[in-house]
């Protein structure tokens, strides 16, 4: 079943519960007949929930590490190879361990927190035309997101071997291969996004009755992301935990993406000039916020839930 279809069971549901309750209320209130008489003005004010697709971390592969120690030292107290070859076996015999550290990868797909899930969402219209139940009014809304996510790279291969150092000759060929556990490498990139979200609509209402709206909306969407993402890395000998190598780079951006949104819902008016809406909404972005270590699709279906009061 695809999200149109979901979209118009939804509106089928909501309209015909909806339905059934402003009868009700009708029933119970006939005097709430005058709420149709409050202005062509209306602001809502709520909490908007938005179901976004999961953050895509791009692969990094950090670059891999070459260590060294001396045989006759300390067993695993690795060092940079390029600064301490050189001092191993230059005074008598000595046999070299040469480590070989893989960069491993990072690549992966993170849910978005439910808490950064859900925003602040207000909204105005105004209704410029009205037959009957029926009514067109031009609508605007607004809703902020904060969105922090973090991804942790995988392990690399590691590999070791010895070359016999004797002075005053060169060196012998490394030999003896094998797996070994002398130093441990993370990796990690941190993803945040601050999304400022306008949308500008038409929105069709009907009114079964004096208290109640049924309403369909659509127009474009217009958003800010604003990101910022670093990428971290580091390697630590295990022998002692030193931190022999680390880095650090980031990447911020800020997109303007527009899109298109639909939503369909329902509206009661509790007195004259007060009351409540809910509906489900879907929104189409043209493109995804993405910085270089990170993608985030904006496309997703969610809810709102607001107070609205009509002048």
């Amino acid at each position: 079943m695809n999200r149109f279809s979901l979209l118009g069971i939804g509106l089928l549901a909501m309209t015909i519960s909806t339905t059934a309750f402003c009868q009700e209320q009708e029933e119970a209130q006939p005097a709430v007949e005058q709420t149709a008489e409050a202005g062509n003005f209306s602001l809502n004010i709520g909490m908007s929930w938005r179901n976004f697709r999961d953050t895509k971390f791009r692969e990094t592969t950090p670059s891999g590490y070459k260590g060294v120690f001396s045989r006759s030292a300390a067993d695993g107290m690795v060092e940079d190879y390029n600064s301490n070859f050189s001092h191993i076996g230059s005074s008598h015999r000595d046999e070299a361990v040469i480590v070989y550290k893989d960069s491993g990868r990072q690549d992966s797909k993170k849910d978005v927190d439910t808490s950064d899930k859900f925003a602040p969402a207000i909204g105005m219209g105004y209704q410029f035309w009205q037959r009957d139940a029926f009514a067109l009014s031009a609508v605007l809304g607004f809703q902020y997101y904060e969105l922090d996510k973090d991804s942790t790279g995988i392990q690399g291969s590691e590999n070791s071997s010895y070359q016999t150092i004797i002075p005053g000759i060169p060196a012998a060929p490394e030999r003896d291969n094998h797996e070994t556990d002398y130093i441990s490498s993370s990796a990690r990139t941190k993803f945040d996004m601050s999304l400022y979200a306008f949308d500008l609509g038409l929105r069709f209402d009907y009114s079964p009755t004096a208290s109640c709206r049924l309403f369909a909306a659509a127009g474009p969407t217009f958003a800010i992301a604003d990101m910022e993402s670093t990428n971290s890395h580091s390697v630590i000998r295990n022998a002692d935990g030193t931190r022999l190598e680390s880095g650090k780079d980031s990447s911020n951006s800020r997109d303007c993406i527009w899109g298109l949104y639909a939503s369909c819902g329902a509206e009661v008016m509790f007195t004259k000039h007060f009351g409540a809406s809910a509906e489900i909404r879907y929104d189409n972005a043209f493109d995804s916020a993405d910085t270089k270590y990170a993608v985030q699709p904006l496309d997703s279906f969610g809810g709102m839930v607001k107070l609205v009061w009509r002048f």
